[in-house]
This record gives structure tokens, C-alpha cells and sequence, in this order.
């Protein structure tokens, strides 16, 4: 079973310089992962892209590009940017699947 992660993880770190003065700022890098996020609008218009407990693995391509990946298909191996030919012969066996992203 996959865990339990929210629709769109977000890390956040501020590390100020030292000594931060009115003319210093600290500094932020934040990482926003929002494959989870993207699967989920895209089930509103195609409910065969849920994810959840028991649903197959699936990558979502656009252009010949896999720009969207699940976490049961990345953990199959299956990466953004594969073309969706490789995704495929990944996912094809563990009764996956690549799908066609589309703008709604």
C-alpha cells in the first residue's frame, strides 16, 4: 500500500544570513511536488486517472513527453520526460497505463 501523502507536499526552509541587517533578506527555496495535485484535476474530467488504494499505475503525456507520473508508477521506474512508449513498457505489465493529458 502506497502512504498516505497530501495532494501537493510542500517543504519550506529559511535560512537568514547572520547578522541579517535591513539591507540582507533571508533566503527561501521551496519545493512544491504536484504530480498528486495535477492527477487529481485531471480525474475530474477522467475518472480513470485516480489514484488511491488498488488503482493501476499511470503516466500522463503530452507532446511525446511523460509529464506527470503516480506514485505507484514511479515506483515502477517511470519518470517525467520518458517519452510514453518507455512509460508503457513499464507500465503495461504491472496493469498500468499511460494516459493523454489534456487541458480541460
Amino acid at each position: 500500500p502506497e502512504p498516505d501523502v497530501p495532494v501537493a507536499s510542500l517543504f519550506f526552509r529559511c535560512a537568514p544570513r547572520s547578522p541579517v541587517s535591513e539591507h540582507q533578506h533571508a533566503m527561501a527555496v521551496i519545493h512544491i511536488d504536484v504530480d498528486r495535485f495535477f492527477l487529481a484535476v485531471h480525474a475530474q474530467f477522467d475518472r480513470s486517472v485516480r489514484e488511491g488504494p488498488g488503482t493501476p499505475p499511470i503516466a500522463l503525456f503530452q507532446y511525446n513527453d511523460v509529464i506527470c507520473v503516480s506514485a505507484s508508477a514511479r515506483a515502477l521506474g517511470v519518470r517525467k520526460h520518458m517519452s510514453p512508449e518507455a512509460a508503457r513498457a513499464v507500465l503495461t505489465p504491472a496493469g498500468g497505463r499511460p494516459g493523454a493529458a489534456f487541458w480541460g
